[in-house]
This record gives structure tokens, C-alpha cells and sequence, in this order.
């Protein structure tokens, strides 16, 4: 039984082409995927149900229309992390999910957590998090599901929204 990371054979080499990704995190990758040569077959071989599926690099002509059609198929949410990149996640494999899930084992009610982010990803998160804070660099999407705006990710930002709201 597999898990981890699967990626297609030849992602990597293509992102560095295309000047996505540095030596140093091309080497780190490596170590962390599983590679396979045809991932949908793979999938249907496994019977494995992925988590997530990461379209990275999608052209801008098509960019929107690929978006709608997933998202239209109601059973995956929809989200990016960064420029022309489309996160296809099972339902319940949300950061908001996740911060629920821990908060509920720790014991934490929801308007004790924070959360701080800065794209489309982490929309779930702060919806869910009584103190929402987002980047000064955030993405519409995340800015408008934040309460409260912090400094951008260059300039201490996160440091900043630590400093302001957690208990010295």
C-alpha cells in the first residue's frame, strides 16, 4: 500500500524548465514524490481515491472554463494556492477541515483558534477560525472570509498578527 505523494513522471523536470521551482527544492521533491508514468491508470489499478489533485500551470485561455466545469461537478472543492493553479480537494480535505479536527482533539472551541492566510486555499481556514487574519498580499478570496488584515508575507506579516492577538 502506497502512500504519499504521486506524481507524474516528468513534473518536476518541467516545472524547473519553466523556472517554477529552484535546485534546491527539485532535489527536496525527488525525495518526497512517488513517481508513476500514467497516473490515472495508476489510480484505477490501486483503487486508490485521491485526497487532492494539483493542476499546476494551467494556461490562462482555458484557466477559467477548466475551473467552472470542476467545480461543477459538486462532489470536489475548488481552490489555488498560487498563480495558475487549480486544487481539486475531496470535501472534507480542507484546511478548514483540518483546523476543526485539531481543534475538536484539543479541545478548543472555535472562536479560541486563530488562523492566518493568504490565498484561495486557506478560505475554509478562516471562515472557520474566530480570529481570521489575512495577508496585506492576500488573495480577494481570503482577504473577504478574514476579519482582521495583517502586514504582507515579506514584512513580518505572520509575526505581526501573532503579536497582536495571542496572549503575551
Amino acid at each position: 500500500d502506497e502512500r504519499g505523494i504521486i506524481a507524474q513522471e516528468g513534473s518536476i523536470e518541467k516545472a524547473e524548465a519553466n523556472g517554477e521551482i529552484s535546485e534546491q527544492a527539485r532535489v527536496l521533491l525527488e525525495k518526497q514524490l512517488i513517481f508513476k508514468k500514467n497516473l490515472l491508470a495508476y489510480a484505477e489499478d490501486s483503487g486508490i481515491t485521491p485526497e487532492k489533485i494539483n493542476l499546476p500551470m494551467v494556461r490562462d485561455d482555458i484557466f477559467e472554463a477548466l475551473w467552472q466545469k470542476i467545480s461543477d461537478l459538486g462532489r470536489v472543492k475548488v481552490t489555488s494556492s498560487r498563480e495558475n493553479t487549480i486544487e481539486i480537494n475531496k470535501l472534507s480535505a480542507t484546511k478548514g477541515k483540518a483546523l476543526e479536527f485539531l481543534a475538536d482533539y484539543l479541545n478548543v472551541r472555535d472562536h479560541e483558534v486563530m488562523a492566518v492566510g493568504d490565498n484561495g486555499n486557506d478560505v475554509e481556514m478562516l471562515k472557520y477560525a474566530g480570529i481570521s487574519v489575512a495577508m496585506e498580499n492576500a488573495s480577494e478570496e481570503a482577504a473577504a472570509a478574514a476579519k482582521y488584515r495583517t502586514g504582507h508575507c515579506d514584512d513580518n506579516g505572520f509575526a505581526q498578527a501573532v503579536n497582536r492577538f495571542l496572549p503575551k
